[in-house]
C-alpha cells in the first residue's frame, strides 16, 4: 500500500523534492532571483527601531546573494520599490500593481499584463546580456486571499460545529474562483511567451502547485525548463505560511539556456521564500 501511494504521488514528490547534491553556478552568465515579498511586513512599519533592524537584516541577506542581474518580485509596494532602488542600488526598475523587475542592466523594452478585477499582474522586460537578448517575466497570478480565514479556522475551528464547516465552504468557494481566474491568466501569459522573439525566463508566484493545470499550461505546454527540477536539491517548498509543503514560486527557462544551479533560501522576511537560478547563455 505504501509503495502504491508513493508511485501514485511520484510526479508531485519529484516536483517538491530533488534527490541530488547542491551544485555551484560559479562563473554563470546570468543570475536571477524571484521573490514574493508580501510587502515585507515590518520593514516599513511606524515602529522605526523595529523597521530599521528589519531593513538592515534584509539588506544583509540581499548582499549575500549578490551579484544578481535581475530581481523579479511580487507584492512589492511602490514605496518599497523606491527603497529597494535606493538601498540596494538597482539602477533600473519597472513596477505595475506591485509586480516588479529590478535590474543591473538597462531595459531594451518592457511591458505589462493587467487583469480585469484583480490586483495581480505580470511585467516583462528585455535585456542584453553578453551579446544575448533575454526576456524576463515577473508574474503574480491570482491570489487566493484566504490566509486570515484559514489561520482563524486552524486556531479556533471545531469540526463538531456547523460554523466551522460554513467557514470551510467559504474558503473552498474562494479557492475555486481564484483557480478559475488563474487558468485565464495562465493562458494570457502563455500566449505572450509564445510570441517572444527571445529566449525567456519566467519568474513568479503562480499560487498553484506543480501538478496544477496552471503550471502545466505555462511550463509543460511551452516546453519550458523547471529550474528546480533541473538543478535543485532537497526541499523545494517556497511557501512559509499556514499550509506546509507548498511550492508556489518558480523560475522557468527556455531550453536554449543552460541551468547551472537553483537555490531556495528559507528566511522569515515574507511568507514566501526566494528562489535563485544561475544560467549560461547560448553562444
Amino acid at each position: 500500500m505504501s509503495l502504491v501511494c508513493l508511485l501514485l504521488g511520484w510526479n508531485y514528490l519529484t516536483a517538491i523534492w530533488a534527490f541530488r547534491f547542491p551544485q555551484s553556478g560559479e562563473g554563470a552568465d546570468f543570475r536571477v532571483m524571484s521573490y514574493n515579498l508580501f510587502l515585507l511586513q515590518g520593514i516599513m512599519d511606524n515602529d522605526e527601531d523595529y523597521a530599521y533592524k528589519r531593513q538592515g537584516s534584509f539588506k544583509s541577506f540581499m548582499a549575500s546573494v549578490e551579484p544578481l542581474d535581475v530581481l523579479a518580485t511580487q507584492e512589492c509596494s511602490q514605496k518599497f520599490a523606491v527603497w529597494m532602488n535606493r538601498e540596494l542600488k538597482y539602477p533600473y526598475s519597472y513596477t505595475v500593481q506591485g509586480t516588479t523587475i529590478f535590474s543591473r542592466h538597462p531595459f531594451l523594452d518592457r511591458g505589462s499584463m493587467e487583469f480585469e478585477k484583480s490586483v495581480n499582474s505580470i511585467v516583462w522586460a528585455d535585456f542584453k546580456i553578453k551579446g544575448q537578448v533575454i526576456r524576463v517575466y515577473s508574474a503574480h497570478l491570482q491570489s487566493i486571499q484566504i490566509s486570515d480565514e484559514a489561520e482563524k479556522l486552524k486556531e479556533t475551528g471545531d469540526l463538531q460545529e456547523k460554523k466551522t464547516w460554513v467557514g470551510i465552504g467559504g474558503i473552498m468557494r474562494k479557492y475555486k474562483r481564484a483557480s478559475q481566474k488563474r487558468v485565464e491568466q495562465a493562458a494570457q501569459l502563455a500566449a505572450h511567451i509564445s510570441k517572444s522573439p527571445y529566449p525567456v525566463v519566467v519568474c513568479g508566484d503562480f499560487n498553484e502547485t506543480p501538478v496544477s493545470y496552471t503550471y502545466r499550461r505555462i511550463a509543460d505546454d511551452l516546453g519550458l525548463v523547471d529550474t528546480f527540477r533541473e538543478k535543485g536539491s532537497g526541499s523545494g517548498f517556497t511557501y512559509g505560511g499556514f499550509l506546509p509543503a507548498l511550492r508556489l514560486d518558480y523560475i522557468l527557462s527556455d531550453p536554449k539556456l543552460t541551468v547551472l544551479n537553483h537555490d531556495r533560501f528559507k528566511n522569515s522576511y515574507s511568507d514566501h521564500f526566494p528562489v535563485l537560478c544561475e544560467f549560461d547563455l547560448p553562444q
